[in-house]
């Protein structure tokens, strides 16, 4: 078996805030349904973006689908390493091609389904499938290096399939695609696998998958907990009692969506956890010493991306991207979203690859700089619409899209809109749902783009973004740059050869030499500056000790997150499971 190496979030292993734990001798007792049954409410202030496995994206949605669906692997909340879930052993071995692996999985054996189906190999392999092809939940761009046409299922419990590259976190990656049952989601009109992992008809399928509403029928996995409905933004679980890992803690569980104030909610004991707080509410839940806290470093990364993929742009002139950084004004940005902390380094936050040059120049927020900046560059309003021209018949002048998913996008990008129009910049803000955001980032319709991203520990996360490899990482919901393809995710049209080829130099490289070409990569990326940081949100959350003792996880005590919320409710403490 592999040594399973400590693989976790970027801001987990450099950043670790302090946290109070709230004193608690002995432990209440949990909640009870009218039945009396243990009933444990999670509150959240988001929503799900969708409960469909494919089309959901976001961590409220993950949240739900980390008890209905296992994981191949799982993340250890006590020490952060990763452990087999339903695979029970593998080894992993050199492959044909330079820097490939060969990895062969062993299944826990007697799994089965909430519909009684047995859980196989060839559930997995469909899974892997998919995910690479249709999932949006949390983005898999690099399923990319798993050669998903060439799985070989040996039988029920055996499957093996190659990986092109040492990819250092595969299990970390793997711990995140939920297995799926295939005879439920290989009937779905366009799907049918065929035998070379190869959709029958890829268009069709995207879109009836993704059409799949979420009901008793459809939502069947082999997780700790069985669909029971939703209703009035409260989705209900109750215990699989025949669960192959053991009994859950909470016979039901309830996560409350959409909460306007989930500290007011735990405080009127409505809720025994909130996975998300405002400063204030935290702080003052937090000085009464009620429950188990946390201020983590998990969270999002919001970021201003530039499309450069028009060659005739004004965003192409470096000077006109630095008077858009002036013009953001990080703090109105994050106070927008409830506050959080500054961004970091280029990227990632808290990466141990940032540069020190990065951070120390980077922008204070000027719309005078900015102004004074396009001025001496030869940018300037001669016909005194406000606008400043860029030459060749062209202005200043972009489209600024952002979700509407919830109201704090429309007024981050109203702050920046505001600051860019006294510098002499137009910006026109589209708020788009999420499916219209996403087909219009497919198309390259766009000057600009607001939007946040979880930040892994590892630099091909986000660093693949900017991978075009000749077009074929472009992002291509419909067809961008000619061509139709699965989604890539260089959504901002960058073309650097030599980055390119760094980047698949990182894929096979390990150690120090690994650690020297993403350093490098980070220097173009600076210089090329075609994505702004904004800053990190942080997450903070609370428990009533009546469920949880305290965590380890990294150090800072309780935390969820989709990964681990399965393995705290089957009761994983610090002193083992109970």
């Amino acid at each position: 078996m592999r040594k399973k190496e400590a693989k976790f979030i970027v801001c987990l292993l450099l950043l670790s805030l302090g946290c109070a734990l709230g004193a608690c001798s002995v432990r209440p007792r949990p909640a009870r349904t009218e039945d009396g049954e243990a009933l444990f409410r999670l509150g959240f202030s988001g929503t799900p973006d969708s409960l469909n496995p494919y089309a959901a994206g976001n961590e409220e949605s993950a949240a739900v689908l980390s008890l209905l669906y296992d994981t191949l692997f799982s993340v250890d909340p006590v020490t952060g390493e990763y452990e087999g879930s339903l695979c029970r052993e593998w080894t992993v071995t050199d492959g044909a091609a330079r820097g490939g692996k060969l990895w062969r999985l062993t299944l826990q054996e007697g799994v089965a389904w909430h519909d009684g189906q047995p859980l196989t190999a060839s559930d997995v392999e469909f899974s892997l499938q998919s995910a690479k092809d249709f999932s949006n939940l949390y983005s898999y761009p690099e399923l990319a290096l798993l050669d998903t046409t060439g799985i070989a299922v040996e039988d029920d419990t055996h499957l093996a399939f190659l990986v092109w590259g040492d990819v250092p976190y595969m299990e970390e990656l793997l711990s995140r695609v939920p297995i799926l049952p295939r005879h439920i989601w290989n009937q779905t009109e366009g799907m049918d696998y065929n035998s070379s992992g190869i959709p029958s008809n890829y268009p069709l399928a995207r879109e009836t998958l993704y059409a799949v509403p979420a009901d008793r029928g459809t939502m069947i996995g082999s997780g700790l907990y069985i669909w029971d409905g939703m209703e009035n933004n409260v989705v209900t679980l109750r215990r699989n009692e025949s669960y192959w890992g053991g009994s859950a803690r909470g016979a039901v569980v309830e996560l409350h969506f959409g909460c306007d104030d989930t500290a007011e909610l735990y405080r009127s004991k409505k809720l025994d956890a909130c996975w998300d707080l405002s400063e204030e509410g935290f702080e003052a839940l937090r000085a009464q010493g009620r429950g188990v806290f946390t201020e983590g470093t998990e969270g999002e990364l919001y970021s201003l991306s530039f499309f450069l993929g028009d060659s005739g742009t004004p965003l192409a002139s470096e000077n006109v991207r630095r008077a858009i950084d002036y013009c953001l004004d990080r703090s109105a940005v994050l106070t927008c979203f409830g506050g959080g902390m500054p961004s970091i380094g280029y990227l990632t936050p808290y990466s141990p690859w940032y540069y020190e040059d990065a951070i120390e120049e980077r922008r204070d927020f000027s719309p005078d700089s900015a102004a004074w900046l396009l001025e001496s560059a030869g940018y300037r309003d001669s016909d005194g619409d406000g606008v400043r021209e860029a030459g060749a018949g062209r202005t200043l002048s972009f489209d600024l899209l952002c979700s509407d998913a919830v109201p704090a996008w429309a007024e981050a990008a109203e702050t920046l809109r505001a600051a860019c129009a006294s510098a002499g910049i137009k910006i026109r803000v589209r708020a788009l749902p999420p499916e219209e955001l996403y087909a219009a980032v497919g198309k390259g319709d766009y000057d600009l783009l607001l939007s946040a991203q979880r930040c892994y520990n590892d630099p091909f996360y986000s660093f693949g973004t900017f991978y075009w490899n000749g077009g074929d990482n472009a992002f291509s919901a419909s067809g961008l740059y000619g061509r139709v393809v699965s989604p890539g995710w260089n959504y901002t049209g960058y073309q650097n050869e030599g980055y390119d080829a760094l980047y698949r130099d990182m894929l096979v490289l390990t150690g120090q030499e690994r650690r020297d070409v993403i350093e490098e990569m980070g220097g173009f990326l600076y210089d090329a500056a075609i994505s702004l940081p904004i800053g990190f949100s942080v997450d903070r959350q609370i428990c009533s000790p009546a469920w949880f003792n305290a965590r380890a996880y990294r150090g800072t005590g309780l935390y969820f997150a989709p990964e681990i919320l399965r393995q705290q409710l089957l009761g994983i403490s610090a002193a083992g499971r109970k």
